[in-house]
C-alpha cells in the first residue's frame, strides 16, 4: 500500500519472486496481489473530540455548575495558557458565557474536564447549548451536541402513591392519593391552569377523567397530596396509571408518578 510508503500509485507496477532457499523445487500454483491506493493523513497536533457533559436543569435566572468534558486527539499536549472552551455566538447571546479555561495540563489521549458556572435566562423558554475547544489559532476539532435547554420554573418531583391495588373489578370505584413536591420557583395555582393530569398516554380517560385541579396554591418547596375518583374500565384486561403534573391541555412537566400495572377482572 502506497499510504505508508510515499510511493506514486500511478504506472506500471512489477511483482518480483525469488528463492532464496537452496537444494529444493517446488510449484507455484497461484498468488493474489492486493494494492490499497490512499494518502497517509497526519496527525494535528491540537485536534479535540467531545466525550460527554453534566448539565444540569434550570430555573429562570438560576446559577448553576456545568462539567464538559473533550478528549485531546492530537499530538501535542493541551496548556491551560493555551485552551480553553468557547461557547457559540448563539449560546453566548442566550446565557452570557463566552470561554471556560484548561483546568489542567492534558496529554494526547487524555480527556479534559471544562467545569463552569452558567445563569440561566429570566425568562422561560427553550435556549441554544453548544460549545467547542479553542487553540491558539481557532477552534479544534469536534463541537459538542447542538442541544437546547429549556428554562423554566415549573417543575415536580413524584413522592408517593397510595390507594392502588393489583386488581380492580370492572367499573369499580377507588381512590388514590399522589403526592407531588413543587421542586420549581413558581407556586402551582389552579387559575393558572396548574392541574394533575393522566400519562401514557397525555389526556386518557382509561379511569374515567384525564385531569384533577386542586384547591389551593402549591408554593415552591411544598408538597401536595391529590386525590383521583378513579373508575376502573369496563372492559377486562391490563391497564396502566400513571399522572404528572401540567399547566397546559397538552403537555405535562416534571417527574411523571410510577406507572403501575392494574388487572382488571371480574
Amino acid at each position: 500500500t502506497n499510504a505508508y510508503w510515499g510511493e506514486n500509485p500511478q504506472g506500471t507496477w512489477s511483482l518480483t519472486v525469488q528463492d532464496i532457499a537452496d537444494f529444493d523445487t517446488g510449484t507455484w500454483n497461484s498468488f493474489r496481489a492486493e494494492a490499497r491506493m490512499g494518502t497517509l493523513m497526519a496527525k494535528s497536533a491540537l485536534d479535540a473530540s467531545y466525550v460527554s457533559e453534566t448539565t444540569p436543569t434550570f430555573n429562570p435566572g438560576e446559577r448553576k455548575a456545568v462539567k464538559m468534558r473533550f478528549k485531546n486527539i492530537g499530538t501535542a499536549a493541551w496548556s491551560t495558557s493555551q485552551i480553553k472552551l468557547k461557547a457559540t455566538a448563539a449560546t453566548t447571546a442566550a446565557w452570557g458565557i463566552t470561554t471556560s479555561p484548561l483546568r489542567a495540563t492534558t496529554a494526547p489521549d487524555g480527556t479534559a474536564e471544562f467545569v463552569f458556572y452558567a445563569t440561566a435566562p429570566t425568562a422561560e423558554g427553550s435556549y441554544p447549548w453548544q460549545f467547542q475547544v479553542q487553540g491558539p489559532n481557532g477552534l479544534i476539532g469536534t463541537a459538542s451536541p447542538a442541544n437546547s435547554i429549556e428554562v423554566t420554573g415549573a417543575r415536580s418531583e413524584f413522592v408517593s402513591q397510595t390507594g392502588l391495588t393489583a386488581t380492580v373489578k370492572p367499573g369499580a370505584k377507588f381512590n388514590a392519593y399522589l403526592t407531588f413536591k413543587n421542586t420549581g420557583t413558581l407556586g402551582w395555582k389552579r387559575a393558572d391552569g396548574y392541574a394533575l393530569r393522566s400519562v401514557s398516554p397525555i389526556n386518557n380517560t382509561t379511569w374515567g377523567l384525564s385531569k384533577v385541579l386542586f384547591n389551593t396554591e402549591v408554593a415552591p418547596g411544598a408538597s401536595t397530596s391529590i386525590r383521583i375518583a378513579a373508575t376502573a374500565p369496563t372492559t377486562p384486561g391490563t391497564y396502566t396509571f400513571q399522572w404528572a403534573m401540567s399547566r397546559t391541555n397538552t403537555t405535562v412537566f416534571g417527574q411523571p408518578s410510577a406507572p403501575v400495572t392494574i388487572t382488571v377482572a371480574p
